[in-house]
């Protein structure tokens, strides 16, 4: 997923056992290291924005959402958000 800067749903219909948001490790350094996760990709609910809320992803970092058992609903994808500056890419895998 290419960062456009605003907050977007993983997937409208489907839903997930487990969920693992992955930051390129190409992404830009400039702002996003851990003396300053203001860039940096996040990932969280609708309420995401890069800077201020979310979990931040440094780049080659990622954030696994717990594997569920089977049987379970799942996590709906379309309740998982992810946000990332201009430039910036996040690679998302999930499994049924």
């Amino acid at each position: 997923v290419s960062g456009t800067g605003a907050a977007v749903a993983i997937n409208a219909t489907e839903a997930a056992r487990w969920v693992t948001v992955y930051a390129l490790p190409t992404n830009s350094a400039t702002h996003c290291v851990t003396t300053d996760m203001s860039l940096c990709p996040v990932v969280g609910d609708v309420n995401v924005v890069i800077g201020s809320r979310g979990i931040p992803l440094l780049p080659g970092s990622s954030y696994t959402y717990q594997v569920l058992p089977s049987g379970q609903p799942g996590y709906s994808l379309a309740q998982i958000f992810v946000a990332s500056s201009v430039g910036d890419k996040v690679a998302i895998t999930w499994a049924k």
